[in-house]
């Protein structure tokens, strides 16, 4: 599956064109929109684990080169996947 056509653009021109300029009422719109998405998204990414826990994931993402958000997805894909 091709997820990118590999054509550089101006992205300021695609979200103008998409949503509005800047300060119009459609731009502000979808701008609260992606806030409200991008909060409510962050709520059900964190979790809570105990102290111990973290600290060997912590160590294992720091073995690996990654951060510790994806050594922690990467575990959890293998494991439900």
């Amino acid at each position: 599956m091709q997820t990118n056509d590999h054509e550089i653009r101006n992205y300021d021109l695609v979200l103008d064109n998409d949503f509005g300029v800047p300060g119009t009422p459609s731009r502000l719109e979808a701008e609260r929109k992606a806030k409200a998405y991008y909060e409510e998204s962050e709520k059900w990414h964190t979790i809570t684990i105990p102290k111990e826990l973290y600290q060997i994931i912590s160590n294992k993402a720091k073995e690996k080169g990654i951060s510790i958000r994806a050594y922690t997805r990467q575990a959890l894909s293998s494991v439900l996947l």
